[in-house]
């Protein structure tokens, strides 16, 4: 190990720490004869102490990097999204510091070199954005017109590139299919986030493109998008293959993106001024978006890809459905939405277990609260009641624990202060009045002890 440079020792265990997220519990038995539990972790700590030990933030190395955003994917099941967003903001800017950002073939670089660099480059910029968008920032914050500086990725085989290679650029799908056509999506949002802002201001972001109308991209753009991806890629694909099947999902889930965006309901000043046919269309995208992250997270044929997945879903689009479910519980897809719903649950099972992110909790709640709305529409209607599924009995199984123990919580605090009450008046002279200053020390120091820890304790457990 002593002739390993430091930089590929972090590459190693970054490899391992990816590798073993690959996979579920049962895979990680079988293959190492020990628990995904205990492997992953080991595996990411093993990583962090070798980045600290190369010193990766003074580091120009580009295996270096490479180590630290194979790391960053890996913690995503451990860290919040606000500490992943924080570290690619820091390999954004190493990767900046040795010059991932400008075009490769300006500077001189060989095919294989350059390659490296946009495949790595592209990534980073990719991840940035997502976390971002998953730590509640606004979409197209910080996504820049001229970003693509770096070039395009090169459409070849991980097998066929080595150092000394020719450019080449084969029509036919390659391992590389699925990031080129990702690459494809990034840049066409920073083309829709560029002319926005001439339209719009420089300060443009998501809730802005929500609510101005007549801004781009309109339909006929987004078309023209899905028309160019068609062309250059899936029409190659092999939808046997469960890559290029991967491939093409994501294309389609990545338009239907954008046709939600384009058409947000956000723009209109309330549910009552969306014309019927604008609420259609939003509803079946919504629906759409929600049938294909189905399938790439639940098809036996992706089950390699569903880890990658895992942090895809399109929280306004899921919101939206919800809302318009307790809104309007009888609608005649209603049956086919809480399907989904629940088949989204099920994919992503830390929506349920994770009680200490407040989005989980918070969709959760709604997620009940429509379910609620739709029993009492159902039962005023003479119809059959809605099957209770098992998410929605472990849902409120949780909220009415979590019921009891505030209720517990609450009923210890008043025995306390009762208790103190009772002695404050047994030691009190008769004779003597409690002094104001005493009485305001006494009242804010109450105060200061419920305002702090047990304030927000109670919040937490009543969202």
């Amino acid at each position: 190990m002593d002739s390993v440079p430091r930089s590929f020792n972090a590459l190693m265990f970054a490899m391992y720490s990816v590798a073993v997220l690959s996979l579920n519990e049962k895979e990680c038995q079988d293959r190492f004869a020990q628990p995904r539990s205990s492997l992953l972790p080991r595996y990411i700590t093993a990583t962090k102490v070798a980045l600290a030990r190369a010193d990766f933030t003074n580091s120009t190395n580009i295996v270096m990097l490479q180590a630290l955003v194979l790391y960053i994917m890996t913690i995503r099941e451990t860290q919040n999204p606000r500490s992943m967003w924080i570290l690619t903001g820091v390999a954004v800017r190493l990767a900046e510091g040795i010059g991932l950002h400008r075009d490769a073939d300006s500077l001189g670089f060989a095919p294989f070199e350059a390659g490296m660099r946009r495949r790595i480059w592209s990534y980073i910029r990719m991840h940035d954005s997502h976390a971002a968008e998953m730590c509640g920032q606004p979409k197209f914050q910080g996504l820049d017109a001229d970003e693509n500086t770096a070039g395009a990725l090169a459409n070849v085989n991980d097998g066929e590139i080595y150092p000394g290679i020719s450019a080449s650029k084969p029509s036919k799908p390659t391992d590389m299919i699925f990031c080129a056509v990702q690459s494809e999506y990034m840049a066409f949002t920073r083309r829709m986030a560029a002319m926005n802002r001439n339209h719009a201001g420089p300060n443009f972001v998501a809730h802005d493109f929500a609510s101005t109308e007549n801004i781009m991209p309109n339909d006929e753009v987004i078309q023209s998008m899905e028309d160019h991806i068609e062309t250059k890629y899936l029409r190659y694909c092999d939808p046997s293959d469960p890559l290029q099947l991967m491939t093409i999902l994501f294309a389609r889930y990545s338009t239907n993106v954008s046709r939600f965006m384009a058409h947000h309901p956000r723009k209109w000043q309330s549910q009552k001024h969306i014309p019927e046919a604008e609420r259609k269309q939003v509803w079946d995208v919504s629906i759409k978006l929600m049938e294909q992250l189905d399938m790439i997270q639940s098809s036996r044929h992706l089950q390699r890809f569903a880890w990658f997945f895992a942090t895809y879903l399109q929280w306004y689009v899921f919101i939206h459905v919800l809302d318009t479910l307790r809104a309007d519980p009888l609608m005649p897809d209603a049956t086919k939405a809480w399907r989904l719903v629940e088949s989204t649950f099920q994919n992503n099972p830390k929506m349920i277990t994770n009680t200490k992110r407040p989005l989980y909790v918070a969709v959760g709640n709604l997620c009940l609260e429509a379910f609620c709305v739709r029993e009492t529409a159902m039962a005023k209607e003479n119809s059959a009641k809605p099957k209770v599924s098992d998410i929605i009995h472990r849902l409120r199984h949780q909220r009415e624990a979590a019921r009891i123990r505030m209720q517990g919580k609450l009923s210890t605090r008043k025995r306390s202060e009762a208790l103190s009450s009772k002695t404050d008046a047994k030691n009190k002279s008769p004779n003597t009045l409690m002094s104001s200053a005493e009485s305001v020390r006494r009242v804010f120091g109450w105060m200061s002890l419920v305002g702090g820890d047990g304030v927000r304790e109670i919040g937490i457990e009543f969202i």
